[in-house]
């Protein structure tokens, strides 16, 4: 009697294609591949937009042409020190896909391109909705739109290339496509560092020529109080990373001058949104004021001690000032609003004065 042949039942717990389990030496290439990119699109960003506030400065934007060298100069640290790291990774990293197309399934890599998908995305809506606002506030100009473009074209390549990398995740692409691309972003690197050199000695601060102020211009015994802020401290507004609010403000005559004095204070509480959160500026001259009528309010005394100055604010760091408009006549209420250096406009802080 021949034996009965057992069938065979599949096993479903396992599968005929070979697995590959990545190495943590490989996921953590992988990690440092998209950090270096986060530096690498941050640096960019940063000096493209000095190259528009620098190139194409609106009134509302005097600020291009006294930027601070800080900013500049750790843009460019930041894009010399990424570029290589970055190129060298990318090129590594896609080198070891090709090679072995299976490693692409792993949960590292998923993982990191998903994640790149949801920050870059999340940037494109907090910034197309910025612009809408900007638009319906009449405040749209061609320098924020073309900030404004430098968002949309950085983050919405490197959206689309792992929007890509996840859409053909079956699929080995030559290594030539990789090496064309790390062709393409050294040149744009190159490029870009060779035009911050060329425009680094203008915005680089210059000495102001000293303004002789009159002591007692600010002498409390030759104040003539006309009116003081009932409404104030105002509630603080956050715009591009830093907070801004007026503490105080008044009215007085002083040596023939009406005066509309205000206390500021900013404060760097979130991180930047333009630097990748390192450092955020602030606008002396983005500091504007009208009258109820909608008259625009004159600036003075800019180079005045207590004057509010051009800072540069890390996170965590706060700092407080004065600043001053000349007065035609004086009026109940004010509006005081401020610009960023990219151009976005903060809502406007009404004051309430109680004229005496």
């Amino acid at each position: 009697m021949e034996p009965t042949p057992i069938p065979q039942s599949p096993n479903l717990g396992s599968t005929n294609s070979a697995h590959v389990e990545e190495s943590m030496w490989s996921a953590f290439q992988n990690i440092l591949t998209f950090i270096s990119l986060a530096f690498f699109a941050g640096s960019l960003h940063a000096l493209w937009s000095i190259f528009v506030n620098h190139w194409l400065p609106t009134i509302g934007n005097e600020y291009a042409r006294t930027i601070s060298s800080y900013l500049l100069n750790y843009s460019i640290a930041t894009l010399l020190v990424s570029t290589p790291l970055f190129v060298f990774l990318f090129i590594n990293t896609n080198k070891k896909y090709t090679q072995q197309p299976e490693l692409k399934k792993t949960r590292s890599k998923k993982t990191l391109n998903y994640i790149t998908l949801i920050v870059t995305f999340i940037i494109l809506i907090i910034r197309t909705i910025s612009a809408i606002n900007t638009a319906l506030n009449d405040a749209f100009t061609i320098n924020f739109g073309l900030n404004l473009l430098i968002t949309i074209v950085i983050n919405g390549l490197i959206f689309a290339y792992y929007l890509y990398e996840v859409r053909i995740e079956k699929q080995t692409a030559p290594m030539s496509k990789y090496i064309i691309g790390s062709v393409i972003i050294s040149l744009i690197a190159i490029t870009t560092f060779i035009t911050s050199l060329s425009i680094r000695s203008d915005v680089k601060p210059k000495k102001q020529p000293a303004i002789q102020v009159s002591p007692q211009i600010m002498d409390k015994p030759e104040k003539n109080i006309l009116a003081t802020a009932t409404n104030l401290p105002s509630p603080k507004q956050t715009i591009q990373g830093i907070d801004f609010s007026v503490e105080s403000a008044q009215i007085y005559e002083t040596q023939g001058e009406t005066l509309l004095e205000l206390n500021l204070i900013f404060a760097a509480n979130v991180p930047c949104p333009l630097t990748g959160g390192a450092v955020c500026g602030i606008n002396q001259l983005g500091i504007k004021a009208t009258d109820e009528e909608g008259f625009k309010l004159e600036r003075t005394l800019l180079n005045h001690p207590e004057t509010i100055k051009d800072t540069i604010l890390r996170q965590g760091e706060k700092t407080r000032g004065k600043y001053f408009f000349r007065l035609q006549e004086v009026s109940e209420k004010y509006f005081i609003t401020y610009n960023t250096p990219s151009g976005e406009i903060s809502d406007k802080i009404e004051i309430l004065m109680n004229l005496k």
